[in-house]
C-alpha cells in the first residue's frame, strides 16, 4: 500500500512538472466563492476574473485570435507576437499589471517577481505576498492582486477580496495567443 501511494505521488509530481515551461491560461480555484472557476483575462494593462480579454493586432492578415489571455511558460510575461513582449509585474499597491506593447517601462517600486509555475499553479512570492487574491470592482469583474494584507483595493477593504489558487491550463499552439494585449 505504501509503495502504491509513493508511486502515485511520484506520477502526480511528474505530470504537474510536465506543464512547466509551456504557455498557460489561469483559472481561479476558490471553491464556494464567486471567483471559483473564473478565467483570468488581460484588459486595461491589468488582470481580471470574470472579464473580457482585450487585444489588438495591426497586421492586415495572420493575426492570432487574441481572445484568450495566455502567459508564457516563464510565468512572468504574456504569450504575444509583439516585439519585446509584455512583462508582468506587481505595483506597490498589490495590483497585478502588464507592460504596454513596445514599452519595457515598469513603475518604480514595482516587483517583477518572483513569478513561477509549479504544482499545477501560477505563483507570486514578491513583496511579501503568497500568491493571488481577487477583489470586487463596481462593474462585476474581480481585479487580480498579489495576496497582500496592505493592498490598496478597489472597494477599499482588503477583507472583501478572495484568495484563490491560480490553476494552470496548458495552452498548446504553434502561434502566440495574441499580437498584443491592451
Amino acid at each position: 500500500m505504501r509503495l502504491m501511494l509513493l508511486s502515485f505521488l511520484a506520477a502526480l509530481a511528474a505530470a504537474e512538472n510536465q506543464t512547466a515551461g509551456i504557455p498557460f491560461e489561469v483559472r481561479a480555484s476558490a471553491p464556494g466563492t464567486p471567483v471559483d472557476n473564473r478565467i483570468m483575462t488581460a484588459s486595461n494593462l491589468t488582470f481580471f476574473l470574470n472579464g473580457q480579454t482585450a487585444s489588438t493586432c495591426p497586421l492586415a492578415s495572420g493575426c492570432p485570435p487574441g481572445n484568450r489571455t495566455v502567459l508564457n511558460g516563464d510565468a512572468s510575461s504574456l504569450n504575444v507576437h509583439v516585439p519585446g513582449g509584455q512583462q508582468i509585474f506587481v505595483t506597490g499597491d498589490g495590483a497585478v499589471h502588464f507592460t504596454p506593447a513596445h514599452s519595457p517601462s515598469i513603475p518604480p517600486g514595482a516587483s517583477t517577481g518572483p513569478f513561477s509555475q509549479a504544482g499545477g499553479a501560477w505563483h507570486f512570492t514578491g513583496l511579501g505576498a503568497r500568491d493571488f487574491m481577487a477583489c470586487p470592482t463596481t462593474d462585476r469583474r474581480w481585479r487580480v492582486f498579489a495576496a497582500l494584507r496592505n493592498a490598496t483595493v478597489p472597494a477599499g477593504n482588503v477583507t472583501a477580496c478572495v484568495p484563490f489558487v491560480a490553476t494552470v491550463i496548458p495552452f498548446v499552439s504553434s502561434q502566440p495567443a495574441a499580437f498584443q494585449y491592451t
